[in-house]
């Protein structure tokens, strides 16, 4: 009786298993570290057309994976809304640039706060704005 349980129990498991599960599993394996972003949110690719008045063109965008690598490419057109532009602050115009940046898989924690590593920015009364310290 053992053995027919063992029997279906294996053959179950066979049959069940996910086949890209396995592909992610020997991805996260590559990683040294404590965490992966294999299979998470990859395979997105979007064209939206941004209707705001300082944008007025196409936003396309798209997230993929390969073996080491998270991959962005899109257009730098927002998806959202934007505030006014030009304007006396800023006399540019939002405008298509191309965007293509890699990422790891396999990030490392540098910080549990998100701060170390980076100059801290304090309020300058005068002028209400950030400066670095």
């Amino acid at each position: 009786m053992k053995k027919i349980f063992y029997a279906f129990f294996i053959s179950f498991l066979s049959f069940s298993c996910n086949p890209n599960e396995d592909v992610i599993n020997q991805k996260i394996r590559v990683c040294s570290g404590d965490y992966s972003t294999v299979g998470i949110l990859v395979d997105i690719n979007e064209a939206v057309y941004n209707e705001d008045e300082s944008v007025k063109a196409l936003s396309k965008y798209s997230w993929s994976s390969d073996d080491f690598s998270r991959i962005l490419n899109g257009n730098s057109i927002p998806n959202h809304e934007v505030g006014t532009f030009p304007n006396p602050d800023n006399p540019n115009t939002i405008r298509e640039q191309s965007v293509s940046k890699r990422f790891t898989l396999c990030p490392t924690l540098i910080s549990e706060t998100g701060l170390e590593g980076y100059p801290l920015v304090k309020k300058t009364p005068l002028l209400g704005r950030g400066s670095f310290v």
